[in-house]
């Protein structure tokens, strides 16, 4: 099997898992009238509603990178070492609607957290791998803003579903703030360790903020606590991300300036 031929099967691979993610979702909606964000324990560190709309931006951003893949193949050189995690990504997010559906808050965690997994592997490979030779610009820079924006945005959420699930156990109130600070800035400290530990992926920047804001919204002038903890948190995300990009133009500047 020659590289392309690798690649193109490799996409197929993905478009099919993407499609599946999607249209499971779909079909949990259309005939179980549940949205992610729509079941569980009324929480404070719950996102505003509209914030769960992400999920159809990141869905179709997958769409569009696997077909993309069909045409290109992945930006890195190990084909396989994206894809499997990846797939596992897809598959455990059709499966993670099922178990949304069934009602079960723990189910969805530990999904979720596999999901986490699968995601932060992919966006490790996406940023450190060798970038495969021939392939455009814009497939890496789309396979980095869409591994990035799932990623981030599966971390925080994984830390929801599981203050969804403690609550939804009567193991702590769904009323205390104490607590949900807590998750919250544990949820904080773990998007902080993944844009450095990804060198400033702007997806999970993006998605770290994004949920943040949402919390925000959600929390309003309710908790002071909650409000400021969320303001901070996308001030240190917005600076760790800056003095990373700063960091990176100044050695490429250095680079520049050796081979001159």
């Amino acid at each position: 099997m020659t590289p392309s031929t690798r690649g193109r099967t490799a996409g197929w691979l993905l478009v099919v898992f993407a499609v599946a993610q999607i249209a499971m979702t779909l079909a949990i909606q259309v005939f179980g009238g549940r949205s992610p964000g729509g079941r569980g324990a009324e929480l404070w560190i719950r996102p505003a509603p509209y914030a769960f709309g992400i999920w159809g931006i990141i869905y179709l951003l997958c769409l569009v990178h696997a077909v993309a893949a069909v045409r290109h193949g992945t930006g890195v050189a190990d084909q396989s070492a994206l894809v499997v995690p990846l797939s596992t990504l897809y598959v455990a997010a059709a499966l993670w609607s099922i178990a949304f559906s069934a009602g079960s808050a723990w189910l969805t965690f530990v999904v979720l957290a596999v999901m986490v997994a699968a995601a932060v592997r992919a966006l490790l490979v996406v940023i450190n791998y060798p970038r495969r030779e021939g392939v455009p610009d814009w497939m890496v820079r789309l396979e980095r803003l869409t591994v990035g924006l799932y990623a981030g945005w599966a971390t925080i959420a994984v830390f929801i579903n599981f203050a969804s699930a403690v609550a939804d156990q009567g193991l702590a109130e769904a009323a205390s703030v104490g607590w949900q600070w807590a998750v919250l800035a544990v949820a904080l400290v773990a998007l902080l360790a993944l844009l450095w530990a990804s060198r400033g992926a702007l997806g999970v920047a993006v998605a770290a903020i994004w949920a943040l804001v949402g919390v925000l919204v959600a929390v309003g002038t309710d908790s002071t606590l909650l409000a400021v903890t969320c303001a901070l948190g996308i001030i240190a995300v917005a600076a760790v991300w800056m003095s990373i990009a700063y960091r990176d133009r100044r050695r490429a500047a250095g680079r520049g300036w050796s081979s001159s």
